[in-house]
């Protein structure tokens, strides 16, 4: 969490009870915090606290198409 190294966050999850998590790295840690979740289940605090939300659809078929964005964005942050 202090590491200078580390600098993003990416939380798969619409649950509120990580905005007191969202917060501390966001405002103690000075840290990017990303959140994916499922269309209109992620907590609306939660989504205030964060950097930025993803909202992805909740069917399997509608979702398949982020796959790749997803997946391509953690590579891009991993090089980073």
């Amino acid at each position: 969490i202090t590491s200078d190294t580390v600098d993003t966050f990416i939380i798969f999850t619409g649950d509120g009870h990580f905005n007191s998590v969202v917060q501390f790295l966001v405002n103690r840690c000075s840290k990017e915090v990303g959140i994916y979740g499922i269309k209109n289940a992620i907590s609306n605090q939660l989504k205030a606290s964060a950097t930025w939300s993803i909202e992805v659809p909740a069917s399997n078929e509608d979702i398949a198409e982020y796959y790749c964005p997803i997946l391509d964005n953690l590579r891009r942050i991993e090089k980073a």
